[in-house]
């Protein structure tokens, strides 16, 4: 508290936040660093920083409450170091126009160094500097300035900034407080993507006419980030199943691609999904035990699938176990020539799969 009270009083300036990043210490701190050592410290100048979002207010008020300056920046993935340096530099850099000001103004700063807020607001950037001295010109031959005609006899000859020829000119305290200096900007990131995009698969199975069939599944899930919902496209294939038919047996297996969405909802650490699907499917059938064996042929078939799916998300990497079940709406049937009756196959399929999705965006 004392060190903050002294870089304040050194400052000549007393700063409020209403949050602590950065620290109104911090500030003043690097302001302190800014200014030079003979600036003054008498001009009681009140600066306040307000947060909204990725903003904040920089406000500076005189004695009596007058505003002098105000600047909205963008603090968006700024460090609280960062924001500290950049306010501290704007700071200084409206020290130095209120100094400027006053010496435009001698009565300011000799009878009236209270009455900061007689001053208007500060412009953008800051004011050039007068120099001090008397009118000076310079003849069409290039000589060297002329002194004023009342400036008494021991007047010299003054260079452009009202110098002596050989004299090198001092910086004033105004002049390098209101120097331009380096700004230390919020880098700029690269904005979230507003989708996501997840691929994954896994083995699944299934059971008809008691027996079992294996396949696999592939699935790409599209979404807004902030929304429930996803389109999705799947791929899935069934190893071969066996139909008795007649003195042989059918085989059969079936490659579908359905297209849909769904949606999902969080608790805790679980996520679950419904979604469903508009199936394709290219079914192929060949024939076993027959004499001579049978060709294999091929068909098309359409049906919906329903699912459910339970993840575990593990960052980019969710596990998940699913059930789903498969319709299939031409009702597919077989037969062995010469006919022995047909045999329809199954319209509907549980299958249950397990797997591993992998978010990608």
């Amino acid at each position: 508290m004392v060190v903050a009270l002294w870089i304040a009083l050194l400052a000549g300036v007393s700063l409020e936040s209403d949050s602590a990043c950065p620290a109104p210490a911090t500030v003043l701190r690097e302001l302190a660093r800014l200014l030079p050592s003979d600036a003054p410290g008498d001009r009681a100048l009140n600066a306040t920083v307000t947060h909204a979002g990725a903003e904040l207010t920089l406000e500076l008020r005189g004695p009596e409450g007058t505003l002098l300056a105000q600047r909205t920046l963008s603090v968006a993935g700024a460090s609280c170091a960062e924001q500290a340096q950049t306010l501290a530099v704007l700071l200084a850099t409206w020290e130095g126009e209120i100094e400027s000001r006053r010496s435009e103004v001698p009565s300011l700063g000799a009878k009236a160094s209270g009455r900061l807020g007689a001053i208007s607001a500060l412009p953008e950037s800051p004011a050039p500097l007068v120099p001090a001295g008397p009118v000076e010109r310079a003849d069409a031959g290039g000589a060297a300035p002329l002194p004023r005609a009342d400036a008494g006899p021991d007047a010299v000859p003054r260079g452009p900034a009202g110098e002596a020829p050989d004299q090198p000119r001092a910086a004033s305290a105004a002049e390098v407080a209101s120097a331009p200096r380096p700004v230390l900007l919020p880098r700029e990131r690269a904005r979230p993507s507003t989708w996501s995009l997840g691929v994954g698969g896994g083995p699944l199975a299934t059971v008809a006419n008691g027996q079992l069939a294996f396949g696999g599944l592939a699935r790409a899930a599209l979404r807004p980030v902030e929304a429930p919902w996803f389109l999705a496209a799947e791929l899935s294939g069934l190893g071969q199943h066996s139909q008795p038919l007649g003195e042989g047996t059918a085989l059969w297996s079936r490659l579908s691609l359905g297209l849909g969405g769904g949606g999902r909802l969080r608790w805790r650490w679980l996520e679950l999904e419904a979604y469903a699907l508009l199936d394709g499917a290219w079914i192929q059938l060949s024939g076993q035990g027959f004499t001579p064996d049978s060709p294999s042929t091929s068909d098309l078939d359409l049906g919906v699938s329903a699912a459910l799916r339970l993840a575990v998300p593990l960052g980019r990497v969710r596990p998940f176990a699913e059930l789903r079940a498969d319709a299939w709406l031409r009702g597919q049937q077989v037969e062995a020539l010469p006919s022995t009756g047909a045999q329809k196959l199954p319209m509907m399929e549980l299958i249950p799969a397990l797997g591993v999705d992998f978010e990608l965006l």
